[in-house]
């Protein structure tokens, strides 16, 4: 895949290399006196198809973008004005194709667009012995087994084919009489077959055993049988077939990985070039894919629908492009696996077993199920059974299921604005509901609120007296403290205790 030049070779008649090619000489590349080099046979001319990769050199430019253009072939008054450092020159190649023959070029060179040369190498297995390449299928190794299974089959044909075929043995005098009815014993089932006696027989005509194969040249053919099976490494269970060596579903699928694990390389070369063919198409569709068109997408189920590439719509920013193939980066992907059937009845499998668990969730599977059902009439069912469950459950709608649905009647849309009404009432009756709900709480909260006002102020109310009359008694106190003024009248006297008598 990486390959700077490839030859695809093709022998053609003589006659048709003439009509194709007129003016063209039939000869061979001479090599000497030793010979030459089998490009013209007695009958044919050998014709190659020749790919290879020039070396060219690129001129690309930096836009204001950001993005890179190839300006090779512009003209150089166009690109005279750009600054030095927005262009550069960079090594490059280019795919050319050319038609030649054992002595002279017949057509080319014919310049591909791609950048990938567009011959796929499917290899097989490889394997390096030192600096020697060596390269087999998948049958490579199975040669010899082959060769012992077709020897022994023989072998026991030639046995089989030796030994007499004759059914009866009786003498001529047995059978003289009967003879029309002895000829057709082995055509048509007689009851019985007359015979005459004869004395120099040894008792009647007997029935001879029939060929017999050899026991050990059969034991010989399982064995090769069972050798091409290990040099191949594709058993029976692989293959879907019954197996002798697998008995349940787990050692079966034992059999089948391990068939995968020994053909997985086969099977990996094969989508490395699958994706390589993949990669030369998108490298090839900006070039003929160029202008606006509507094309077809097929889906991996085989629907399809189609879009439109490389238009123009507009927006209130402009004119902006919608799929336009010319710009971005695309890869390839491929993934090896089972087929959209296969896939499709091991869904209809698991379905089957959610439905025996869930027989609730039938209803909302029922339509997938059908749909993926190889049965005729299998798409219309699904349909009918998925415009049953949309009706039941209109949510579950999507924007493809509004083209397949019926128009409504006009039982339906009564139906459906009785529906509606219903449902608006009871949003109505609950949010009634609610607001009563509301109310009372609010209700409550209020009285809530109030009663705690009351007992606030009277609280406040029982301080602000008895911090009053706190007050009152410092105020007086006070008052008793304070020395007689000048001109006053003498400050009451505090009444003090009685002396003591004396003997008392």
């Amino acid at each position: 895949m990486d390959a700077n030049h490839v030859s695809v070779l093709e022998d053609m008649s003589d006659e048709a290399f003439k009509l194709k090619y007129p003016d063209a000489a039939i000869s061979d590349i001479s090599i000497g006196s030793n010979g030459q080099l089998d490009w013209r046979t007695q009958d044919f001319v050998r014709v190659a198809e020749y790919w290879c990769k020039e070396p060219v050199t690129k001129t690309l430019a930096k836009t204001q973008d950001g993005s890179i253009l190839d300006i090779t072939k512009v003209p150089a008054e166009a690109i005279k004005f750009l600054p030095p450092h927005k262009t550069k020159k960079v090594k490059s190649h280019k795919v050319v194709q050319y038609i030649v023959s054992g002595k002279e070029i017949l057509e080319g060179p014919n310049e591909w667009k791609g950048k990938y040369l567009p011959i796929i190498p499917i290899i097989g297995e490889e394997t390096w012995v030192g600096e020697n390449r060596i390269r087999t299928s998948l049958v490579r190794n199975a040669k010899d087994p082959a060769r012992l299974y077709n020897l022994w089959r023989s072998n026991q044909m030639e046995i089989i084919g030796l030994q007499p075929k004759a059914p009866f043995i009786a003498t001529f005098k047995q059978i003289e009489k009967y003879r029309e009815l002895w000829l057709q014993a082995n055509k048509r089932n007689l009851p019985y077959l007359p015979y005459d006696a004869d004395p120099a027989a040894n008792g009647p005509p007997k029935r001879e055993q029939p060929p017999v194969a050899s026991q050990a040249i059969a034991e010989e053919i399982a064995v090769a049988s069972n050798e091409l099976r290990a040099t191949t490494g594709i058993y029976d269970a692989q293959l879907g077939q019954h197996s002798s060596e697998a008995v349940s579903g787990k050692a079966i699928g034992k059999l089948q990985q391990q068939s995968d694990l020994a053909t997985l390389h086969f099977g990996d070369n094969l989508q490395l070039s699958i994706r390589h063919c993949g990669r030369i198409l998108v490298d090839l569709i900006p070039y003929y894919w160029d202008t606006e068109q509507t094309v077809r997408l097929l889906g991996e189920d085989g629907t399809d629908k189609f879009e439109k590439i490389n238009s123009l719509i507009m927006t209130q920013a402009g004119a902006e492009p919608v799929h336009d193939l010319s710009v971005g980066t695309y890869d390839v992907t491929v993934t090896a696996g089972p087929s959209y059937a296969t896939k499709r009845m091991e869904s209809v499998d698991v379905l089957t077993q959610l439905i025996q668990t869930m027989p609730d969730a039938a209803m909302f599977m029922m339509d997938i199920l059908v749909k993926n059902m190889d049965i005729p009439g299998g798409e219309e069912l699904a349909k009918r059974f998925r415009m049953a469950i949309l009706k039941a459950h209109p949510e579950f709608a999507d924007k493809d299921d509004q083209q397949d649905m019926p128009p409504p009647t006009q039982a339906d849309q009564m139906n459906a604005m009785a529906g509606k009404l219903k449902m608006e009432q009871e949003e109505a009756q609950t949010r009634l509901l609610n607001a009563q709900a509301d109310d009372a709480e609010m209700d409550a909260a209020v009285k809530a609120i109030t009663l705690d006002a009351t007992a606030s102020t009277h609280h406040v109310q029982v301080e602000s007296a008895v911090l009053k009359e706190l007050m009152d008694v410092i105020t007086r106190g006070q008052q008793a403290m304070q020395p007689a003024q000048p001109g006053q009248g003498a400050p009451a006297q505090m009444p003090q205790p009685a002396a003591p008598q004396a003997g008392a």
